[in-house]
């Protein structure tokens, strides 16, 4: 940033936390300088001009006044409100998380172009993805998308797990598709796929265990252990399929597809707690949506 008085930004607000009788402090992704916390005048007000500028996900233009100890909005002009979000629970729990993914890696006062091109270009997806009124479809398309975001974000982090070959013995990983027992290894801490006949090689184990010991994840408390999981052929594809370059191959159906997305979306949230060293509070509403959803009806 430059020592001028004022400076301008685009951001999209990530994180609003009431601040005094009626302002907010915001935390906001810019493209210019990374994360800022600017405090938002008036905000919480009833009629406040910049109260529905101060929404999650709006983007805006912003002019903002340097302080002695925080930076003020002076002007917000939106560019993008995305209300469409909010207007939605799953769509809304799914641009929560990305934003927490968002979060754990931004820099405060370090342009990171790519992290706001690739959030902001997922929330439009996301709010102009038409969905079906019945929960369970509609959470059959959501969880998909949910995952493809992830990834892109552990992308943009540059930790996106490698799953062509063992990150053990660099062998290629060639699933077969005429053994419906064949398994793959998938470990956070070795940073994605492992050919199971390496877990037989005791200095391997060993290397591996000192990587992934029980960590206690300090923004939710959760002791967590890392251990190696084990992938189905097409579970292997689905995952390959969100960080490949080229257009997925064909792969068989998916006998229950909202199951399959539930299960990959567990494995990149602890992929990601492990990286980024923190949990995802989001996700624990987006199980407790799950789990609401595919509960059977009630018996009357």
């Amino acid at each position: 940033m430059n020592h001028s008085r004022t400076y301008q930004a685009t951001g999209i607000n990530l994180k609003g936390v009431p601040l005094g009788e009626s302002d907010l402090l915001l935390t906001i992704l810019t493209l210019e300088f990374g994360l800022i916390r600017v405090v938002a005048p008036g905000a919480r007000k009833p009629k406040s001009k910049i109260g529905g500028r101060s929404n999650l996900f709006v983007v805006n233009e912003l002019l903002v006044g340097r302080g002695r100890s925080l930076d003020r909005i002076a002007q917000a002009q939106s560019i993008t409100a995305y209300a469409g979000l909010t207007r939605d629970l799953g769509k809304l729990m799914t641009a929560q998380y990305w934003a927490e993914l968002a979060l754990a890696q931004a820099l405060d006062g370090h342009p990171q172009p790519d992290l706001f091109t690739t959030l902001n270009e997922d929330l439009h997806g996301l709010e102009a993805l038409p969905l079906p009124s019945d929960r369970v479809a509609a959470l059959g398309q959501l969880l998909p998308i949910l995952c493809a975001g992830i990834g892109r974000l552990l992308a943009v982090a540059g930790v996106a797990p490698q799953l062509g070959q063992c990150n053990l013995t660099e062998r290629p990983i060639a699933p077969d598709w005429t053994d419906p027992h064949w398994r793959v290894g998938f470990s956070a801490a070795a940073g994605g796929a492992i050919d199971l006949a390496a877990l037989d090689n005791p200095e391997a184990m060993a290397w591996l265990a000192a990587r992934q010991p029980t960590r206690v994840l300090p923004s939710s408390g959760v002791s967590v252990k890392f251990s190696p999981l084990r992938l189905t052929a097409t579970e292997w594809q689905s995952l390959n399929d969100l960080f490949a370059a080229s257009p997925p191959g064909d792969q068989p159906r998916l006998p229950d597809p909202l199951r399959h997305w539930q299960r990959l979306e567990r494995l990149l949230r602890h992929y990601a707690q492990y990286h980024f060293g923190q949990g995802i509070r989001s996700a624990k509403s987006l199980e407790t949506y799950l789990n609401t959803a595919l509960a059977p009806p009630a018996l009357v």
